[in-house]
């Protein structure tokens, strides 16, 4: 096999106005810094520096994600390690916008209410899968769905705390518990 070592920077700006409507979404810029190095014989990308930026169409920041420390992933099979000091390796944060702003028709849906606003962490566990949770239960407001003419949610607010693991074993949700009331406080 090949040998050696490459050096990977990506510097992107730019517009995904029109990607995104292709989904039902409606995003605006996309900002991503990466400096990076791939090991040709294992494979391996090593992560020096990873920052991520998305905004809502009128430019409003969506998400920010960086990484908080080096870590490298190995594609075959797929496994995240830190590399030095803690395990945590990425931090997002998610501004909460309406969401009609943001998915204002997916899959032939009509979505309206707020998305919640919070943090989620990324951390390498010692199985090699990167684990994604939010500390604090994510709230999403006034959530209403509506398909033609019928209205299958009415403003209702759900809360919702999880841990997702990917890894070469897949997307396994470890712990989800969801809450949600309806404007009388009951579901």
């Amino acid at each position: 096999g090949e040998e050696g070592r490459i050096a990977v920077s990506v510097a992107l700006d730019g517009d995904v106005k029109q990607v995104a409507r292709r989904f039902g979404a409606e995003l605006g810029k996309l900002t991503w810094r990466l400096r990076s190095e791939i090991d040709l014989g294992t494979q391996k990308l090593s992560v020096a520096e990873l920052k991520v930026g998305i905004t809502d169409r009128d430019g409003t920041p969506f998400l920010q994600l960086e990484a908080l420390r080096p870590f490298a992933v190995t594609p075959k099979p797929l496994r995240f390690e830190a590399q030095g000091g803690s395990a945590e390796i990425l931090h997002a944060v998610v501004t909460p916008l309406q969401l009609e702003r943001l998915l204002p028709n997916i899959f032939g849906f009509d979505l309206a209410g707020v998305l919640p606003e919070g943090e989620f962490f990324g951390t390498a566990d010692t199985e090699g899968r990167l684990v994604l949770a939010a500390r604090k239960p994510l709230t999403f407001r006034d959530v209403s769905v509506r398909w033609g003419n019928a209205t299958l949610l009415d403003r209702v607010s759900m809360s919702v705390e999880y841990e997702v693991a990917y890894g070469g074993d897949g997307v396994q949700a470890r712990s989800v518990d969801l809450t949600a009331t309806g404007r009388d406080g009951r579901m």
